[in-house]
Formats: structure tokens, sequence, C-alpha cells
């Protein structure tokens, strides 16, 4: 059986940085899987591409995802080559340029990925084919321009075009009939994201209209998929994480009643006690209290 070779991004990557992208003239590439995300785009040239023992043709103008450890091969047509655009980076440095602030671009990627393990039909890479991915191409040509040139700020410009190239390749695969959707699945991350986001900054003002612009929903379809993912509204659910908080800060800190309503987001001491007792049954000293005891 023919060994599979890990290919590692160090391999491709200059030092430093978390982005690569390739412009190549490639023959036969055997067996190999990569500890990377791989986003390749068939520039020119027409051959095969071969993934978990499946035989697909492949040319000009086909996209692709290809997971972290996916084995694979390919080759373009006897006595030819293929001209192929990769952009290559790995899962765990995704989060150092996209950010909290990012709600739509992680809940796309996350989308994107949960399709390579979806039950109604898993796959090990995501294919668009044709004129579909015209964008993608001069995209891709733009990047590898900055990624060559490296003047100054090439790095932020290939965040933000990494980003954008999500946002494009999550359009795509949405509008594209031939791939398996899980409207499920992404109200699922909808709401995830809303809870991250909700858990981190419980301390700060937070509300529907700005949960629902961070998601890219109508503040209506937001709170229904809000509702149907927790079976709460956004009010309880912020309610019960604060509160939440509030026990945790009583039972270690010795700070002021008061100072612990103020740090987790409740300025009106009165609706704190209000609250604190509707979830708690106890005030806010006898809690501590009893939980000293």
């Amino acid at each position: 059986m023919q060994e599979t070779e890990i290919l590692q991004a160090s391999r491709f990557m200059r030092p430093d940085d978390e982005i690569a992208v390739l412009h190549t003239r490639s023959g036969a590439c055997g067996l190999h899987a990569h500890d990377f995300i791989e986003f390749a785009y068939i520039d020119a040239g027409k051959g095969y591409h071969i993934i978990n023992g499946q035989r697909d043709t492949i040319q000009k103008g086909d996209f692709f995802i290809i997971n972290t450890y996916v084995p694979h091969e390919y080759a373009p047509d006897p006595g030819t080559e293929m001209v192929v655009y990769n952009c290559i980076f790995q899962p765990d440095s995704l989060g150092l340029f996209l950010g909290e602030e990012n709600d739509f671009v992680n809940v796309a990627y996350r989308y994107l990925l949960h399709s390579f393990y979806a039950e109604e039909a898993p796959r090990h890479y995501i294919k668009f084919t044709g004129g579909k991915s015209r964008k993608i191409n001069r995209l891709l040509a733009d990047m590898h321009e900055e990624y060559q040139g490296r003047e100054k700020g090439y790095k932020q410009v290939l965040h933000s075009d990494l980003v954008k190239l999500l946002i494009l390749a999550f359009r795509m695969y949405e509008q594209d009939g031939a791939q398996v959707q899980s409207p499920p699945m992404l109200k699922q991350l909808v709401v995830e994201n809303a809870l991250q986001y909700m858990q981190a900054h419980y301390s700060g003002e937070i509300t529907c209209e700005s949960l629902a612009e961070r998601a890219y929903m109508s503040v209506s379809h937001f709170n229904k998929v809000f509702k149907e993912g927790t079976g709460q509204t956004v009010l309880h659910a912020l309610r019960d994480i604060r509160i939440r908080e509030a026990c945790r800060m009583l039972r270690i800190t010795s700070l002021p009643v008061a100072q612990v309503a103020q740090q987790v987001g409740y300025a009106d001491l009165k609706h704190f006690y209000k609250l604190f007792g509707q979830l708690t049954g106890s005030t806010p000293g006898a809690y501590r209290q009893k939980q000293a005891e």
C-alpha cells in the first residue's frame, strides 16, 4: 500500500507567516496529506484528483477546500501540467486575525468545516466547479501578489483577504444546490457564538440588536433562532450568565454586594437583588453566608 506523505506548513510558509499563497505549475503529486487547510484553485490545465479512493476530473475554474490530514493525490493529463493557486493556513492560526469581532466569519468558517462531517453526506473536501469561482480567482491573484511583494502591511492585507475568501466560499456553498446544506447546524453555530460573546462580555451592555448585528441577521430572526436553540430569550440567558458569575464572585471574593452587582453588569442594585432572588431564592448576603458555612 502506498505510504501517505505528511506535508508540513513550514515547508511552504516563510518564517513568521500565518498564511501562504502560492501560484505553481504542477505535475503529478503522489499520495499526501497536510497539517494545514488548503484552498486550491485550478488556474489552467486539466487532470484528475483522487481522494478517499475516489477519482474525480478537475479542470480550470475548479475550486477546492481540503481539510487537514486528508490523504489525496492529483495529476495533470499526460504530457501537460496544471497551474494552481494555493492558499494555505493552519486552523489554530485563524483566531490570530479573525478576533472576536468577526462572529459571522467564525460561523461561516465552522459551517464550511462542518460539511466535512455532515451525517447526511460526509465528504473529505468541498469542490466548486466552473464559473462559480471567478471572484475566488481574482482574489487569490491579488493575495499572491501581496504575498510575493511583501510590502509594508502585507500580512494585514492577507489576513483581510482570507476573511473575504472565507465569506465568498460560504456564499458559494449556501447558493450551490449540489452541496449538502444543514440549516440546523448553521443556527446552532449562530447561537453558540452569541453565548460565547455573552459569557465573555456579560459586564458590558449587551442587546438583542447588537447580537443580531454581529450575526448579520434581523433582530426578529435572531431572536427566533436563539429561542429555538436555547429555550430562552436573550434577556433570560444573559441574566443567568450574570447571576451565575455573581454567585461565583460572592463565593470566592469579599467584594461588597454593590460592587459584585456592578461588575456583572447591573448598575441598579435593587434590580440585581430582585433577579438574584428569582434565580437563587436567596439574597446575595444570605447566599454568601451559606457558602461560607
